[in-house]
């Protein structure tokens, strides 16, 4: 029983560092692309993660229409 609650304990941990090694990897991928299309010129990202899309929302939200922000970019 001792052994089944150490091996349970050592896979919970195996598995939350194999989860942070995913993020981390997902994370210098995402900066890889940002890096890759850098030399394109347009308007600075919101988020590192999410781009323009909160621009995208605040604009759906208050009626204007995301075209006008385009121009303006």
């Amino acid at each position: 029983m001792a052994l089944l609650l150490l091996l349970l304990g050592w896979s919970a941990k195996l598995l939350l560092l194999a989860a942070l090694l995913l993020l981390l990897g997902y994370l210098c991928y995402v900066k890889h692309v940002h890096m890759k299309y850098d030399h394109i010129p347009g308007p600075p990202r919101d988020s590192f993660l999410f781009g323009h899309s909160a621009t995208y929302v605040e604009l759906t939200r208050s009626g204007q229409l995301i075209h006008d922000r385009f121009l303006e970019w």
